[in-house]
């Protein structure tokens, strides 16, 4: 039979030595990145507002839409009914027929 395995506990004694890695890599990324920020608020530039100094008024020229008249109402000829077709009977409507009536 094969000799079990011996398993260690996941930690190691280097764990102290990768705490300070990760603290001095949090403090010069920060550092970086309030660097950026400083910068790029410093080149973030003021717009102008826009001016239009030649606008002159001109005269009414009236209303821009016309109404259209109403059209006369024309009276139209009924439609001759359509023929309806007589009920089939049940036996000769097909089972799964789309114009199956009830």
């Amino acid at each position: 039979m094969a000799t079990p395995r011996k398993r260690s506990s996941g930690f190691t004694a280097n764990s102290e030595s990768e705490e300070t890695k990760v603290e001095e890599l949090l403090e010069e990324v920060s550092t970086e990145m309030f660097e950026t920020i400083l910068h790029k608020e410093e080149e973030v530039p003021v717009p102008k507002p826009f001016v239009e100094e030649s606008i002159i008024p001109t005269e009414d020229v009236g209303p821009r839409f016309i109404p259209e008249p109403s059209p006369i109402p024309v009276a139209k000829a009924p439609e001759p009914p359509k023929p309806v077709a007589p009920k089939r009977h049940p036996r000769n409507i097909p089972k799964f027929s789309r114009y199956k009536e009830l």
